[in-house]
């Protein structure tokens, strides 16, 4: 009989706290959720590069924060992780977790915008070096630059120059500049 009220006495001390909400409301307050801020890049934002560094805070500073899959270095808690990006949107998944904390998790856009190579055309035709462009993606922008010699001799009109010169890369929809004579 003794042990069975040293038991019951001993289970009354355990829950006594709790039932008081003492230790419960503790573990509550103790386990607050992680916080994620991401302070760049921006959500939305270009970027030209072939890779961005994400970075941004967490709470608590110990958190494991894990960009795109990866785990980023986190120092008094900052943190930072470079992402590779391919052409067009890119969305970064960031997530943070401490223990038995709720996860944070953000995810933001970044834009790396579609180029290409712009072709040689000078030499070529006006018509040939507009159809060029445009099998690129490109638009032509055409500026006649004629003189009286040009059309007395009778040549026919070819580029002169590109603005983007040929090996340059431009912006998929970008417009290159034209410079069209008979005499170059």
């Amino acid at each position: 009989m003794r042990r069975a009220l040293s038991l019951a006495a001993a289970l009354g001390a355990l829950a006594l706290p709790s039932a008081c909400g003492g230790d419960a409301d503790a573990d509550r307050t103790a386990l607050r959720p992680v916080t994620l801020t991401i302070t760049e890049p921006a959500d939305g934002g270009v970027v030209s590069g072939a890779a961005v560094t994400v970075r941004g805070r967490v709470w608590p500073r110990e958190a494991v924060v894990l960009v795109q899959g990866r785990r980023a270095a986190v120092s008094g808690g900052a943190f930072q992780a470079d992402v590779e990006l391919r052409e067009g949107t890119n969305v970064i998944d960031v997530m943070a977790s401490a223990g038995r904390r709720r996860p944070a998790l953000e995810a933001i856009r970044v834009r790396r915008p579609a180029t290409v190579e712009v072709p040689d055309v000078v030499g070529l035709p006006p018509e040939e070096a507009v159809a060029e462009l445009e099998r690129r993606g490109l638009t032509a922008d055409v500026e006649q630059r004629d003189d009286l010699l040009g059309r007395l001799l009778g040549r026919d009109e070819a580029v002169c120059e590109s603005d983007p010169p040929a090996g340059r890369r431009a912006e998929v929809g970008a417009t290159v500049a034209l410079t069209v004579s008979r005499r170059c």
